[in-house]
């Protein structure tokens, strides 16, 4: 019973990791795609996002990013995290 627990500890802990880089990486597409300026923050900000989602300007230190932007980047990307997750859960079993 101690492995499952394990595995699936791990795997939740993976699936943090990437939504993070995801929130970030939508961030840094959203500038690009307004022209507004680069995040500043590190990759760690995607997660500050989920404390303020009105406004992820403030989270990843990219004044003048667009909320709506932001949040229509991340849906367009956050499907391809399944995938990504399938992938990694056939290699471990």
């Amino acid at each position: 019973m101690g492995e499952e627990l394990t595995n699936a500890a791990l795997i939740g802990l993976i699936a943090l990791f990437l939504l993070t880089l995801v929130l970030r990486a939508a961030g840094s597409v959203a500038a690009f795609l307004t022209g507004a300026p680069q995040p500043t923050a590190s990759w760690a900000a995607g997660t500050g996002v989920l404390f303020n989602p009105g406004n992820p300007a403030v989270a990843l230190g990219a004044p003048g990013l667009s909320p709506v932007i932001y949040w229509v980047t991340t849906a367009v990307a956050l499907p391809g995290l399944g995938p990504v997750l399938r992938m990694f859960l056939a290699c471990v079993r």
